[in-house]
């Protein structure tokens, strides 16, 4: 018999692992500024199953008006928690900028949501805070006029 050959292949080498291409490092998001924002109005946050048609009902707002400032594309895929602008007067206490405390908000998620220092937004509406956050008060968004 004829001895049969043998062929040493060399081990198989893994191929290299994908280095990761750098990314720059997360940064907030500013405020919402757009162009078509107007002078005063209020901010709403979404609870879980409210839509911004029942937003744009409640407040006699239309749906288009409220994408446009909102620069919402799709009104059906916006998340429970994401703050709204609604082109309204709030009252004339809390105008130009406001935000209508919604129940299970928090004074602290309320300030990390509008950019804004939690002891602020407590200086500015310690009035408003005397006896706790209460679901539907308002709170001022700047420095409340003297």
């Amino acid at each position: 018999p004829t001895p049969t050959p043998v062929v040493i292949l060399p081990s198989p080498t893994p191929p290299p692992a994908p280095t990761a291409t750098p990314q720059p490092p997360l940064t907030p998001e500013p405020a919402l500024e757009p162009a078509s924002m107007p002078v005063s109005g209020f901010y709403l946050r979404l609870l879980p199953g409210q839509t911004l048609y029942g937003v744009a009902h409640t407040f006699g707002v239309g749906v288009d008006r409220l994408m446009a400032v909102n620069g919402i594309v799709d009104p059906h895929s916006i998340p429970a928690e994401t703050p709204i602008f609604v082109p309204l007067d709030p009252p004339s206490a809390f105008a130009p900028r406001a935000y209508f405390v919604a129940p299970y908000d928090r004074l602290g998620s309320i300030a990390e949501a509008m950019g804004i220092d939690a002891a602020l937004l407590a200086a500015w509406n310690g009035d408003v805070l005397a006896d706790g956050l209460q679901a539907g008060e308002w709170l001022r968004l700047q420095p409340p006029s003297r």
